[in-house]
C-alpha cells in the first residue's frame, strides 16, 4: 500500500525498531549465502558441463553455466577499447561542431559505422542500415505507428532465425544485442515521426537519426528515447563551447569512483561464481532441485537472483560509464533486488531505459485522458500490451509466461493496495491508530505482493520446470501444511511460515529504504 511518508518528513517508526528489522533481515541474508554455497556445491557431481576448474585458483571449481556472462567477459576488453577510441574522437568533434555541424555529424556517423563493423560484421551493419532506411521511409510516408510496430516487432521476434550472424560466439553475442537494441531505436524514431506529422523528413533529420542509431554506448545495451538523446547531445555540444562537457552534475572524481566500482563488482562476481553455484542449479533439470530441502531451495533461488542483479550492474554499467564520460545522461543503474518488495519498483528501476520506453511508447498512449471505468479498462489493456511486448522481447517459453502472469498479478495487488490507501476510511484509520501502525499493517499486507513477485522472478531466472518445482515445494506444500496445522521446523509449512514472518521484517526494511532513498531513485529520469 502507498503509505510511505514523503522523504522530507521524519519516519514514523523509531530507529531501534528499524534496526531490529535490519538485523533480522541481514542475518537471514548471510545465512542464505552460507546455505546456498554449501548446498549448491554439493550438487557439483550432477552439474557436469556447468562446473569447470577455476582459471584463477587451484583446487577450486567455477560456475560456468551463465552463457551471457561468459560471452560478456569474452568481449568486454574489445568493447571497452572501442568505447575509449570513440570517446576520444567524440570529444574532438564536439569542439568543431558549431563551426561545421553537418560535416561533424557525417564524420561521427562514418566513424561510428566503422566501429560498429569492427564490433559486429559488415553484413550485420548493412542489415540494420537497410532495416532503418526501409522502416523510416514507410513511416514517413504513411505516418502510422502500427506499421513501424509491425515491422520492428517482427524483426525482434525473427532476427534470431533469419538475420545474419557471424560464427564466433562472442561476435554473435554483440550482433544479437545490436539487432535488438537498434530495432527499438528505429521504432522510437518512427514513433517520433508518426507523432509529429508536421516535421518533414530531410537530410539533417536523417543525420540525427543515424547519430542516434550508431552512438556506441547506446547501441548494444541501453535504451534511450530519441527525444531524450536529442536533448542530451544538443545540451552536451552547447556545454562544450564553454569547455565543460559534464556540467554541474558530475565530475572526474565521480566517474573514477564509478569505474572503480565496476571493476570491484566484476571481480566480486567472479569470486561469487567460485563459492556459490546457485546459477548452475537453477539452470539444471528441475529434478535436481527436487531433492533439496526447502531452506536450501529458497537460499539457492535467492542467490541466483543476486547473481542476475550483479551481472547487469556490470553489463549496463560499462556503456553507462562511457556515456557519462562523453557528457551524456544514461539511464541509472539497476536497483538492488534485495531492497525491493514492491515489484512495480523492480520494473521501474531495474532496466530503467526499457521502463521509459514501455511507459512513454506503450502505456501512456494507450491510457489517454480517460477517467472512471474507461481508465480502469485502458489501464488493464495497457498492462497487457506492455507484458505482450516483454514476451516478444524475451520469448514465449512457459517460464517467461508464468513470470509475466505472476508479475501482472503482483502489480494488480499493488494497485488494489494503492486504491485502498487513497480511500477516506484508510485516512481516518491512519489518524486513529497513527502512521507507525499503518506502516506495520502495510508490511503485513505486502506479503501478498512479495510472494507472487518472488515466484515470478524465480520462473524468469530458471529453466522450464524449475520454477514449477520451486513453487510446489515452497508455496503449495508450504501453505497446505499451514492450513492443515502441520507446522514443523525445516518442513514446507515451517519454512513457509518463516518466510512470511521474515517477509514482514523485509517489507519494513524496504519501506524504510524507499523513504530514505526516494530522491536517488527519482534521478533516473532524464531531464
Amino acid at each position: 500500500m502507498s503509505t510511505v511518508s514523503p522523504p522530507s518528513k521524519k519516519y514514523p517508526i523509531g530507529k531501534i525498531e528499524i534496526y531490529v528489522y535490519f538485523v533480522i533481515w541481514i542475518s537471514h541474508c548471510l545465512s542464505s549465502i552460507w546455505i546456498a554455497s554449501k548446498s549448491s556445491r554439493s550438487l557439483d557431481p550432477w552439474l557436469q558441463g556447468k562446473i569447470i576448474k577455476s582459471n584463477y585458483l587451484t583446487n577450486f571449481d567455477y560456475d560456468n553455466s551463465d552463457l551471457e556472462w561468459n560471452l560478456h567477459k569474452s568481449v568486454i576488453l574489445k568493447v571497452i577499447g572501442t568505447f575509449i577510441l570513440h570517446s576520444i574522437v567524440f570529444r574532438l568533434t564536439n569542439k568543431i561542431f558549431h563551426f561545421y555541424p553537418t560535416l561533424t555529424r557525417l564524420g561521427c556517423i562514418l566513424f561510428w559505422s566503422a566501429l560498429t563493423i569492427y564490433l559486429t560484421s559488415f553484413q550485420c551493419f548493412s542489415m540494420i542500415i537497410l532495416h532503418a532506411f526501409v522502416t523510416i521511409i514507410i513511416t514517413s510516408h504513411f505516418r502510422k505507428q502500427w506499421l513501424a510496430w509491425a515491422i520492428c516487432l517482427s524483426f525482434v521476434i525473427y532476427a534470431n532465425k533469419y538475420a545474419y550472424f557471424s560464427p564466433p560466439p562472442e561476435v554473435y553475442y554483440i550482433e544479437y544485442s545490436f539487432y535488438l537494441y537498434t530495432a527499438i531505436q528505429i521504432l522510437n524514431v518512427c514513433i517520433f515521426l508518426s507523432r509529429n506529422p508536421e516535421i518533414s523528413l530531410n537530410f539533417d533529420l536523417f543525420l540525427q537519426f543515424f547519430e542516434y542509431f550508431l552512438y556506441p554506448p547506446y547501441s548494444i545495451t541501453l535504451i534511450v528515447l530519441f527525444e531524450d538523446f536529442k536533448i542530451q547531445i544538443t545540451s552536451l555540444r552547447h556545454r562544450s563551447l564553454n569547455g565543460n562537457i559534464w556540467g554541474t552534475q558530475i565530475n572526474a572524481t565521480n566517474i573514477l569512483i564509478k569505474a572503480l566500482r565496476l571493476i570491484v563488482w566484476y571481480f566480486f562476481i567472479e569470486a561469487f561464481l567460485h563459492f556459490i553455484h546457485a546459477n548452475a542449479v537453477v539452470g539444471a533439470p528441475f529434478t535436481l532441485i527436487g531433492g533439496l530441502a526447502n531452506y536450501e531451495v529458497a537460499s539457492i533461488a535467492y542467490m541466483s537472483g543476486q547473481f542476475f542483479y550483479l551481472k547487469y550492474v556490470v553489463i549496463f554499467g560499462v556503456p553507462s560509464l562511457f556515456a557519462l564520460i562523453d557528457g551524456m545522461t544514461p539511464p541509472g543503474p539497476p536497483i538492488c533486488i534485495s531492497r525491493v518488495s514492491k515489484y512495480s519498483q523492480m520494473w521501474r528501476y531495474f532496466d530503467r531505459g526499457l521502463y521509459e520506453f514501455l511507459k512513454n511508447q506503450v502505456y501512456i498512449p494507450l491510457m489517454g485522458n480517460s477517467v472512471g471505468i474507461e481508465a480502469t479498462l485502458r489501464r488493464l489493456f495497457g498492462m497487457i500490451a506492455v507484458f505482450g511486448f516483454v514476451l516478444a522481447w524475451h520469448g514465449t517459453k512457459s517460464n517467461y509466461l508464468m513470470w509475466v502472469l505472476l508479475s501482472a498479478f503482483e502489480l494488480v495487488m499493488e494497485r488494489i493496495g494503492k486504491t485502498i490507501g487513497n480511500t477516506q476510511k484508510w485516512k481516518d484509520l491512519t489518524i486513529k491508530i497513527g502512521s507507525a501502525n499503518i506502516l506495520r499493517l502495510s508490511a503485513i499486507a505486502m506479503d501478498l505482493t512479495i510472494i507472487p513477485g518472488l515466484l515470478g522472478a524465480f520462473f524468469f531466472l530458471s529453466q522450464d520446470g524449475t520454477g514449477d518445482e520451486i513453487m510446489r515445494k515452497l508455496v503449495i506444500e508450504g501453505f497446505s501444511e499451514i492450513f492443515e496445522r502441520k507446522i514443523r521446523w525445516s518442513e514446507p509449512g515451517g519454512v513457509m511460515l518463516n518466510m512470511l514472518i521474515l517477509g514482514y521484517f523485509y517489507n519494513h526494511c524496504c519501506l524504510y529504504l524507499e523513504h530514505v532513498m526516494h530522491p536517488k531513485l527519482s534521478k533516473s529520469k532524464i531531464e
